[in-house]
């Protein structure tokens, strides 16, 4: 809904394509932490304190997101000077505003609907031809090459498939002590690092439903390999742990 309002600000002209990148691009830590309810306790079940643990991470690698996303904003961005209305307002709800609510409704919903079915077919294709699964293939393969046990690549290639039997596959190894705890987070961020691709197959629809084909890649791809980034940055940081 927050994204939508940005677009209509963006089409009105009160604020610029930058503010709209921006403000955009800033969801990264409160968007991690709409997860907790689904992914924590997996997480708990599984891997318990150090499923926490893991968890923790990947909200300050979302916050770390959303920090530079501020900063980059704070330079970038050029201050304005906003006149400040105190008068009390009062609205009323009459025909009049429901029918311009509802106008607004229509004139940037269907937009947005075409958008997202447009988008939709698209990535149905190219996961028909198999395009996602070649790209992860292509990871998988060359994963093999990184300095990484046999038993993490194990953990971080299962992760794209399906996350659950990741997170059970970890507590495994854990509990049997194949894997220690550095090693365990470590192979979860490699593979939130490796499902990058496959999660664009279901981001793609959202983000050029609601900003239209250039602005949607543009914005989903900014987010996606600057998260990547900072992941790379921590599973590096556990290598040298």
């Amino acid at each position: 809904m927050a994204n939508i309002m940005l677009v209509d600000f963006y089409k009105k002209g009160i604020i610029n394509k930058k503010e709209l990148y921006i403000s955009s691009l800033i969801d990264a830590f409160p968007a991690i932490l709409r997860h907790w309810d689904s992914l924590l306790p997996i997480l708990l079940a599984t891997l318990g304190f150090f499923g926490i643990t893991y968890f923790l991470i990947l909200v300050l690698i979302g916050f770390i997101q959303t920090i530079i996303f501020i900063v980059v904003g704070k330079i970038t961005l050029k201050s304005r000077e906003y006149k400040e209305d105190n008068a009390d307002k009062k609205i009323k709800l009459n025909k009049k505003v429901i029918y311009i609510a509802f106008k607004n409704t229509v004139k940037y919903g269907i937009p947005i609907i075409k958008n997202i079915v447009v988008a939709s077919l698209i990535t149905s294709f190219l996961m028909e031809f198999g395009f996602f699964n070649y790209i992860t293939e292509i990871i998988r393969n060359n994963a093999y090459y990184l300095p990484f046990s046999v038993e993490e690549i194990t953990v971080a290639v299962t992760q794209p498939i399906n996350y659950i039997g990741a997170f059970v596959l970890a507590g495994e190894f854990l509990n049997k002590g194949i894997l220690d705890e550095v090693e365990i987070v470590r192979a979860l961020l490699l593979g939130s690092i490796l499902s990058s691709i496959p999660a664009l197959r279901f981001l793609a629809p959202y983000y050029i439903g609601i900003y239209g084909f250039k602005d949607g890649f543009n914005i989903m791809m900014i987010s996606t390999f600057v998260r990547v980034f900072i992941t790379a940055l921590f599973v590096i940081i556990t290598l040298m742990l």
